[in-house]
């Protein structure tokens, strides 16, 4: 862990998760645990980055409400990494989405 992408990879791997159709990722990830919310699982705070970063003004994807939410609470613990059989760095890879996200301007 400690990689930090661009957009395009950023995408790139969001858009490799969605490939996988697994959900061992989800079973020890925290948040998703307490919450039993997709939005804030592995899988899906890396659908929505995937949304996000692929259209292209931003203008269609998530509201930043909802991008924020998915990315800064996520804890960083590394456990669903651990379990992606896509070997996907899931949390290299919400840590760079947040850096993209305080940076996009919102409409």
């Amino acid at each position: 862990m400690g990689e930090t992408y661009g957009a395009d990879e950023t995408l790139l791997w969001a858009l490799r998760c969605r490939e996988c159709g697994g959900r061992t990722c989800e079973a020890v990830c925290p948040t998703y645990r307490v919450t039993r919310r997709e939005s804030l699982g592995p899988r899906g705070r890396l659908s929505l980055i995937a949304e996000f970063l692929g259209d292209d003004d931003g203008a269609k994807g998530p509201g930043a409400a909802e991008l924020f939410e998915a990315a800064f609470t996520c804890l960083h613990c590394g456990a669903c990494a651990s379990q992606c059989s896509a070997r996907i760095p899931i949390p290299d890879v919400v840590l760079s989405f947040r850096a993209l996200l305080l940076r996009r301007p919102f409409r």
